[in-house]
């Protein structure tokens, strides 16, 4: 099975983001970041039970609508807001860091299916 986006398929509300915003607003900077799962746990504190899709999608939702929610990964990560333009940059850099990674695997994938399946593809 293709593995979509979560946004293809977990619904996001204006109260699911609310929620979250008024967890996050004492989080300014990396510092501050709350884990996935401590923010799990902060939303069932208040009633509203997510699962580890639903907080991503709730965070790209807000991040499409520019709040400067910020995340990182591994032992030290979570996620919290940006507390200063520097910060934001930092996390923007790391997203298109990722981005053009993508782009190398999409090329590299791309050349494969060609010379692998070129005759089982119109595209």
């Amino acid at each position: 099975m293709i593995r979509k986006s979560t946004a293809d398929y977990v619904q996001v509300t204006d109260q699911d983001e609310a929620v979250v915003m008024r967890i996050m607003e004492g989080r300014r900077g990396h510092e501050s970041a709350v884990s996935q799962v401590e923010l799990i746990r902060l939303l069932a504190m208040v009633g509203y039970h997510f699962d580890d899709r639903k907080v991503r999608a709730v965070v790209n939702s807000l991040r499409k609508k520019g709040v400067e929610l910020c995340s990182s990964g591994g032992s030290a990560g979570g996620y919290w807001l940006a507390k200063d333009g520097r910060e934001l940059t930092e996390y923007i850099d790391s997203m298109l860091s990722v981005m053009k990674d993508y782009a190398v695997q999409v090329k590299a994938l791309r050349a494969t299916r060609v010379r692998k399946y070129s005759q089982d593809t119109l595209f």
